[in-house]
């Protein structure tokens, strides 16, 4: 899917959305992987079920910045400041 703006040169691709919702699925389930720690304890620690760290690591679900920030508190890390930077492909 592509879209075009009226703006000369401007189109989004949206196949990229999913490179970059896969690579955050993956990001996250390495990252508590790294920590030690089971899904269920991460979900305990954020207070949520198993079932949605699951769907967080296989990128059924697309977190939150605040997501994010609770998953990271739970395994015990920060968020990376450089993964808020957008990147020109020009």
């Amino acid at each position: 899917v592509r879209f075009k703006s009226r703006e000369k040169g401007f189109s989004a691709d949206l196949s990229e959305s999913s490179d970059v919702e896969h690579a955050l699925a993956e990001a996250i389930a390495k990252a508590r992987g790294s920590a030690g720690l089971t899904q269920e304890e991460v979900a305990q620690r954020m207070q949520t079920t198993q079932s949605n760290i699951a769907r967080l690591e296989t990128g059924r679900t697309i977190p939150s910045t605040r997501t994010l920030i609770k998953f990271a508190a739970a395994i015990g890390a920060r968020l990376d400041r450089k993964s808020t930077r957008l990147n020109s492909s020009h």
